[in-house]
């Protein structure tokens, strides 16, 4: 699997402890083509962006941007807990994984309309080729970092955020992050 390397340290932390957590995310962008992740990392790179992830996932790439992962963490995950949940895996996990704690992985998102980009917006989707390089890197950082599959989870899970929108924004939606959860479990060729 490559894995493009444009790394900086600008929105991240020194890393108190290991990784405990892998927190799957969309990045809410229009559009999910090859370059798109690359300009997300652009975008966590300026100070006032105030956010990053460790690694962002076109239709073509997937982007690095943590420069170290055992020694910083991106800021991802962090904030209140949402006083009202969409589903009921909603915050179930605030308080237990943390920026400082987590993995970030960020799949590129698209949208039908694009004239409006709310979050409530049933239009999100997440590409088939983003979700299978999803499935591989999740699996890959498991390994590589000693994670068990009932410590990967969504964004919903920690605070409530509607993120990724397309698996969590009602109670049915739930089956697409189960199905999610079965691929990154599933017996198949190491991931190369």
């Amino acid at each position: 699997m490559k894995i493009i390397k444009k790394t900086n340290n600008v929105n991240t932390s020194y890393r108190p402890t290991d990784p405990e957590w892998i927190v799957i995310h969309y990045t809410a962008s229009t559009q999910a083509e090859a370059g798109t992740a690359e300009s997300i990392a652009n975008m966590f790179a300026d100070p006032k962006t105030q956010a990053s992830a460790d690694f962002i996932i076109d239709k073509k790439t997937i982007v690095q941007y943590n420069p170290d992962i055992l020694a910083r963490y991106c800021w991802a995950v962090g904030g209140s807990k949402y006083p009202v949940q969409s589903t009921s895996k909603g915050g179930t996990c605030y308080g237990r994984c943390t920026n400082s704690n987590s993995i970030s992985i960020e799949m590129c998102s698209q949208k039908k309309d694009r004239t409006s980009v709310s979050a409530s917006d049933k239009d999100w989707s997440i590409p088939y080729s983003v979700k299978r390089k999803a499935v591989k890197l999740t699996r890959k950082l498991m390994k590589k970092y000693n994670i068990p599959a009932s410590h990967v989870i969504m964004h919903h899970h920690v605070t409530g955020k509607l993120c990724p929108q397309p698996w969590c924004y009602e109670e049915g939606r739930l089956k697409y992050w189960r199905k999610f959860k079965k691929k990154i479990k599933r017996k198949f060729p190491p991931v190369g």
